[in-house]
């Protein structure tokens, strides 16, 4: 599922339905052919560079960003890959042209290559639908004075991994019930469950943790990444000083304008000694290009666990204990901020709630839980298999 998304970024078309959103997109080479530029794209038709001689245009497919000039602007769609070819969302002329510099050396003229072209088609581009209003804001990249040069090798991928991680264990209980039930036992069970749920599935699984042990929570985050993990689920159960309180809550770190992209790509870069591209035969980048690659991918992998968070929330959410209270983006999650791939922490109701913690003691309802929290995984996982054919 992440082969694409590796060939600088390439991410997916939002194609579920849900709330539509709907625009017109143009080929990169039309964009360039208004903006009186020359397009190059690369052999994977994933990344395309617009020049003049003066000004310098850099968009990758799947990304809700472009470079103009060296300052990151942001679309309001995807770049998306089709037929050999890249497509924008037509209103982003404007803004790059607002970015422009005068004086550039090239202006387009009719070719038999431009000709070739595909003409503008208009692309439906529903996008994916949230299960709760908690979900995060739109995001607005800062500008940014990097110029990247990037050529990121294609690794494959065969099987798809999740990582799943039954929170606290060993000398870390977690939440504990009144009537004792700790939370680390219902994490686990639920994990295992989880596990058998996904390998009859199809799927390849990990655990963090498979009895009763203490992991800390950076050595979770370095086992999904040394998995190269497509999904990382981390179970918990909650606990609140209002013993009436109960259902289901699903967790994505978002920065809510904070914490941006460029800044989490800037500390990635800094700190994270194997990066996310490391794969044989990867060329070696400069610290401002790995700023550039952290940060973009790192938004991508925002976007993918939220959509995630809201997949999962829908079936565990119909539980009547769990009942879904929303999902939420919280940039505080350490579990979560150090993982490399679409992840999101499942708190799946409150031990504190009396009644709660007598059903979550049972195994079936551990393992009903667990069902629908696979449900959510393997939606998420068809929708990036379906949608992914489009930047391939």
């Amino acid at each position: 599922m992440r082969n694409v998304r590796f060939a600088t970024m390439a991410g997916v078309l939002l194609l579920w339905a849900g709330a539509a959103h709907a625009g017109s997109y143009i080929t990169a080479q039309e964009l360039a052919s208004r903006l009186g530029m020359r397009c190059n794209s690369d052999q994977t038709a994933s990344r395309c560079t617009l020049s003049d001689g003066t000004n310098e245009v850099v968009i990758w497919s799947g990304m809700y960003n472009l470079m103009v000039n060296s300052r990151l602007l942001s679309m309001e769609s995807r770049a998306e890959s089709r037929g050999g070819y890249v497509y924008v969302p037509d209103t982003v002329l404007g803004s790059i042209r607002g970015y422009m510099r005068s004086g550039g050396g090239y202006r387009a003229a009719p070719s038999t290559a431009l000709r070739a072209a595909p003409q503008p088609v208009v692309a439906s581009v529903p996008a994916r639908s949230t299960y709760a209003t908690a979900s995060a804001p739109a995001y607005t990249p800062r500008a940014s004075s990097y110029t990247p040069e990037l050529t990121v090798p294609l690794p494959t991928r065969t099987q798809f991994t999740v990582v799943i991680d039954p929170g606290h264990g060993g000398k870390d209980p977690g939440a504990i019930g009144a009537g004792g039930l700790r939370e680390k036992t219902v994490n686990l069970g639920i994990g295992l469950a989880l596990r058998d749920i996904l390998q009859f599935r199809g799927a390849r699984v990990v655990m963090t943790r498979q009895d009763d042990t203490f992991v800390e929570l950076e050595g979770r985050a370095a086992i999904c990444n040394r998995e190269q993990a497509d999904v990382y689920v981390s179970i918990h159960s909650n606990a609140s000083t209002t013993r009436s309180t109960t259902g289901s809550e699903v967790y994505f770190v978002d920065d809510k304008g904070e914490y941006t992209a460029i800044a989490r790509g800037v500390t990635a870069a800094r700190t994270m000694d194997v990066p996310p591209w490391a794969v044989a035969g990867a060329p070696r980048f400069d610290l401002v290009t790995k700023e550039i690659l952290f940060g973009s991918l790192l938004e991508e992998f925002r976007i993918e666990s939220r959509d995630l968070a809201s997949d999962i929330m829908s079936p565990l959410g119909a539980h009547m204990i769990s009942y879904g209270r929303g999902i939420y983006g919280n940039k505080g999650l350490r579990v979560l901020r150090f993982t490399r791939c679409p992840a999101v922490l499942v708190e799946v109701g409150f031990l504190s709630n009396p009644q709660t913690e007598q059903i979550l003691g049972q195994e079936y309802y551990r393992r009903a839980l667990a069902d629908s929290i696979a449900e959510g995984v393997m939606h998420f996982k068809v929708g990036q298999d379906q949608t992914a054919k489009y930047t391939r």
